[in-house]
């Protein structure tokens, strides 16, 4: 089981201990979930955007993004996510996939 909080995310080991990982890339700001062909992959929103944190070597990739108000886990793998930017009175959203 994984959660998040301060900007940290930790995991409860099978031994009821927990481990609690401050990624390099940016600060967490929800867990969205683990990747469902990678399950040693856990997919975040931070900050700056989507990070991609490795469970394996606990090593963190950030994508930076815009705003990103809505995201969901690929069956097939990856992630994907729409994206809102505003310029002024004008809004632009943009559909992305992370694999």
């Amino acid at each position: 089981m994984w959660y998040e909080t301060y900007g940290r995310i930790t995991r409860v080991n099978a031994d009821g201990s927990s481990t609690t990982f401050a990624p390099v890339n940016g600060n967490t700001s929800s867990i969205l979930g683990l990747d469902r062909q990678q399950p040693g992959l856990l997919w975040l929103q931070g900050s700056g955007g989507i990070l991609r944190f490795d469970t394996a070597d606990a090593s963190s990739q950030v994508i930076l993004t815009d705003w990103v108000p809505a995201s969901a886990l690929n069956a097939e793998g990856g992630l994907t996510f729409l994206t809102r930017e505003t310029a002024g009175a004008e809004a632009r959203s943009y559909l992305s996939t992370l694999r």
